[in-house]
């Protein structure tokens, strides 16, 4: 509890801030859901306009990007976000009505691609030695 009449100005300026804040994140909060309910309708078939759907997703992206700026989100955070709700509107504009899901990377195919190399390697080595013999 505040002793000072400073330190009881200070709570309730942080109290203010801290009620502006909340209602500004759940702001951007909900433009996303308006988004992603909007983009799983259009992967459904339910006739959701491609055009609405980009109006959608530049407000979710605003709304972050302006979050970022306030300091409300982490800029790593907002970015991320930014970029994973581009590329499921992409995935969706590739792909037609297949799932978002399906349009995710997959970070397994990184491991594959290695693995693979390094046997490749093994058997131009093993070749290689067998020829020098």
């Amino acid at each position: 509890m505040a002793n000072h009449k400073s330190s009881e100005k200070r709570a309730r300026s942080s109290e203010r801030k801290r009620q502006r804040n909340s209602n500004y994140l759940s702001s951007v909060r909900t433009a996303v859901k308006k988004y992603r309910f909007a983009l799983n309708g259009l992967a459904a078939g339910t006739g959701e306009e491609g055009a609405k759907v980009l109006e959608l997703l530049t407000k979710a992206q605003s709304a972050l990007a302006k979050a970022a700026a306030k300091g409300l989100l982490h800029k790593n955070n907002a970015a991320r976000s930014i970029a994973r709700l581009t590329q499921a509107f992409k995935g969706m504009e590739k792909s037609g009505a297949e799932s978002i899901a399906a349009s995710k990377p997959k970070a397994k195919t990184a491991a594959k691609k290695t693995a693979a190399k390094k046997t490749a390697a093994k058997k131009t080595s093993a070749k290689s030695t067998k020829s020098k013999k």
